[in-house]
């Protein structure tokens, strides 16, 4: 297959939903490109969110963060 064919192919997201990898694959680096842009305030409140949703999934008493 030729670079070109690869980042045309298609795939199926969710139950009705396609699109092509290589869109994946820019959709991810913008994805990044805005996460990296976040004031430092923000990225702890994501972190701290992450660690709740964590420790609600593991059931353990993990340590969470206070702001």
């Amino acid at each position: 297959m030729e670079e070109k064919d690869i980042e045309e192919t298609k795939i199926v997201i969710g139950e009705n939903k396609i699109i092509t990898r290589g869109k994946l694959f820019k959709d991810k680096a913008n994805f990044h490109r805005e996460q990296a842009r976040l004031p430092f305030e923000e990225k702890i409140r994501i972190l701290i969110k992450l660690q709740e949703i964590a420790n609600r999934v593991k059931g353990s008493d993990r340590i969470i963060w206070e702001i």
